[in-house]
């Protein structure tokens, strides 16, 4: 990296242990996804292909989704924040 930063000024940060990923694989993941965000996200082959990451808004959080599979079938990596209502669970009394 400072091979190619040369002069400028640059700040880099490590984020991870401030990210949770979950992942979402098998052949009904895609549906399983458009379904948690209400039905809004594109995630078919043409919006969605192997590869890409896209936004989505599941409940009150947004989290990243990124098509990959380490199973042979569809599959999705999504990122949240560890602070984000994605993770939270409510308790009941």
């Amino acid at each position: 990296m400072r091979r190619h930063v040369g002069e400028r000024f640059v700040t880099v940060t490590d984020v991870t242990s401030a990210f949770a990923v979950l992942g979402v694989m098998g052949p009904r993941s895609r549906e399983l996804l458009v379904r948690a965000s209400g039905g809004r996200a594109q995630l078919d082959n043409d919006s969605a292909p192997f590869g890409s990451s896209v936004e989505l808004d599941i409940g009150y959080a947004r989290v990243r989704a990124n098509r990959v599979t380490y199973v042979g079938e569809l599959g999705w990596e999504l990122l949240s924040r560890l602070n984000s209502q994605f993770l939270r669970t409510k308790q009941k009394p």
